[in-house]
């Protein structure tokens, strides 16, 4: 069985799969943050600022550890969990 990928990611809201799989999320205004799932990967040590992480409905954007890139839901999952993609 083939997995599409894309067809999920259109489907897939970051912030119900984040609370979904046990990872913290906190509405602070119109944003929702998170601890950095990736952020042990890295830098070397486990994200202790909620407010480092923001979650969009398509991903999420660590400021301190990787602020140039929006990582997807699937990023998201495997980090957390330290799951693969099959």
């Amino acid at each position: 069985m083939r997995i599409d990928k894309e067809a999920l990611l259109l489907e897939a809201n970051a912030i119900e799969v984040a609370k979904y799989i046990g990872m913290k999320v906190e509405k602070r205004g119109a944003n929702y943050f998170t601890l950095c799932p990736g952020h042990k990967k890295r830098i070397g040590r486990e994200d202790l600022n909620l407010g480092n992480c923001v979650l969009y409905e398509n991903g999420y954007n660590c400021r301190a550890c990787d602020p140039d890139k929006v990582h997807d839901v699937f990023d998201m999952v495997q980090e957390f969990t330290g799951c693969s993609f099959p």
